[in-house]
């Protein structure tokens, strides 16, 4: 079965990539025109308040995430797949752990959304990272209850988010103060719906469930892209790579596996049948550290300039490339994709 919208959303990144000429995607971020043009900026701004370090994060973790759909739909590479995921996994949880720590010296203001901050969320999830998502779990639902400034509580009509979080708590046994937080008043079809029974064994159910979350989420596709508009068409490649990332289905999908439930192993929406949903479904193990972190000496030493008192991970402290050549080995020898994902 074709789904129109899913069809025209891979023809337009198999457009752009035709187009690229390593503008974004070039073998290595740092060397990328476009990165250093939009991160340039950011750098720009940076010193009008060091909140804004989350924020670099960020913009890398969007790039990365690009760069990953990338070296599934453009090269069909594997091995670049691993080392772009995991890259952009750091690179999510240095955006939330950053932000929740620079609520320190902030006066309690937050940058990170919450819709936006549970896709950083949900990719450390589907890439195995179980120290990583306990620690940012932690923090998140904290904020939601009131405890520091991430994400301000919520928001009320971040459905999507909402369901990636309650699904943690389940899973996790920590609870949310629904009072206290910004929850959604009036339920939220139909999540609240696979919600109430997300721990079924019925495999044709679980199928229907993926079905109407996979029609939600497609329900915000973008136009098709304006040729004439540059900064138009980026935004909308953007969107595009995270409308082809059903990552509130995976998140729910991980958590059954991750408890011991089982999953079907075909489904029926084609959103589920791209390589991109078929990349994360394969990650059994933790994706291993990346080799390199561009960008991310630079930030951290910056922030910790104007916000001493902000705690960075110790495997990050020091030099960082010191610290990930440290792991080279390790990936280099962690096979944890198998080789048949891209058929």
């Amino acid at each position: 079965m074709e789904n129109p919208i899913v069809k025209r959303l891979l023809n337009e990144l198999a457009e752009e990539y035709k187009k690229d000429e390593g503008y974004f995607f070039s073998e290595k971020i740092e060397a990328c025109e476009g990165v250093q043009d939009e991160f340039g900026i950011y750098l720009e701004d940076f010193y009008s308040g060091h909140y804004l370090t989350s924020y670099g994060f960020e913009i890398l973790a969007h790039f990365g995430f690009s760069r990953s759909v990338h070296a599934i739909l453009g090269l069909n590479d594997k091995n670049r797949f691993v080392e772009e995921a995991s890259r952009t996994a750091i690179y999510a949880y240095l955006t939330l752990y950053i932000g929740c720590q620079t609520c320190k010296c902030t006066q309690g203001q937050s940058t990170i959304k919450m819709k936006r901050g549970m896709v950083h969320f949900a990719f450390n999830i589907l890439t195995a990272h179980d120290a990583q998502v306990e620690q940012l779990g932690e923090f998140i639902i904290d904020g939601l209850n009131g405890a520091n400034c991430t994400m301000q509580r919520g928001e009320y009509d971040s459905y999507g988010a909402w369901f990636i979080i309650e699904l943690y708590s389940i899973y996790s046994d920590k609870e949310i103060n629904k009072r206290r937080a910004l929850y959604p008043k009036d339920g939220y079809m139909p999540y609240d719906i696979v919600l109430a029974d997300w721990d079924t064994g019925d495999m044709e159910q679980i199928d229907i469930f993926v079905t109407l979350l996979a029609t939600k989420f497609l329900e915000s596709a973008t136009i098709p892209m304006n040729e004439n508009n540059e900064s138009e068409k980026r935004a909308n490649l953007e969107i595009a790579h995270i409308q082809l990332f059903p990552y509130e289905i995976l998140t729910w999908l991980k958590l059954r596996e991750k408890t011991g439930l089982k999953n079907p192993k075909t489904f029926t929406h084609p959103l589920m049948n791209t390589p991109i949903a078929k990349m994360f479904l394969d990650i059994k193990e933790p994706l291993p550290k990346p080799t390199e972190l561009p960008y991310a000496k630079e930030l951290l030493e910056k922030l910790k300039e104007k916000c001493p008192d902000v705690e960075i991970p110790e495997w990050l402290e020091g030099n960082t490339e010191q610290v990930l050549e440290a792991k080279k080995e390790e990936t280099q020898n962690n096979d944890i994709i198998p080789d048949d994902f891209l058929k």
